[in-house]
């Protein structure tokens, strides 16, 4: 049975009815005529929707870049868990993305194989090797260890993820969602910001000018 829209409550009804029997509208030949017109133009024409959320977790990459930094690149694991996250709810892989984030050096190869094959059935060119990059993301965050001032170059474990991240956001350049780019700093990465910031900034002075 073909079924109309009410304008008032905007519940379906036959299109035969007198009367919404929702709410009582009265309904005369010439508004049931209406109603069906607008329901074909919606049939024929659907809207399309955009999904709530990308593929991959989205950001800007200055953004990326200077969080990162501020962090003592603690956003980098958070943008390694955000994307095992989407993995497991668009695939339904039994994975945990916590523990693929806490390992995200380890776990990085197969993150970031995962977005260059799915960059090339977009069709995206990433003239980047997965395997390269995450060896060397890998090898990068072993630079900690190394003695006074050497151990600060660990907070430029961004560099060999910076292709990757840059793929992601052509990704979502092709199939936007609602989500949009996430390039701008939320309050929350402000305060990120500030005071990951002066730490940073404080932690780089003591180590390169430190008190005899």
């Amino acid at each position: 049975m073909p079924l109309v829209t009410c304008p008032d409550c905007e519940r379906s009804v036959s299109d035969q009815a007198s009367h919404c029997v929702h709410c009582g509208r009265p309904f005369s030949a010439q508004s049931r005529n209406s109603f069906e017109t607008v329901n074909d133009l919606t049939r024929s024409n659907p809207v399309e929707v955009p999904p709530a959320l990308n593929a991959y977790f989205p950001v800007g990459l200055l953004k990326f870049v200077v969080l990162t930094v501020c962090t003592f690149t603690v956003y980098e694991l958070y943008w390694a868990y955000k994307n095992w996250q989407r993995v497991r709810e668009r695939t339904g892989e039994n994975i945990w993305p916590f523990w693929r984030a806490f390992f995200a050096p380890l776990w990085s190869f197969s993150l970031f194989r995962r977005i260059k094959e799915d960059a090339a059935g977009e069709e995206i060119s990433a003239a980047w090797n997965p395997t390269l990059l995450a060896a060397t993301y890998l090898l990068w965050t072993a630079l900690w260890r190394l003695p006074d001032p050497w151990w600060l170059l660990c907070l430029l474990t961004f560099v060999p993820m910076i292709p990757v991240v840059d793929t992601v956001g052509e990704l979502t350049a092709r199939s936007p969602a609602a989500e949009g780019k996430n390039d701008r700093l939320s309050g929350w990465n402000i305060v990120a910001v500030v005071l990951g910031g002066l730490f940073t900034i404080l932690a780089i002075w003591g180590t390169l000018y430190p008190v005899p």
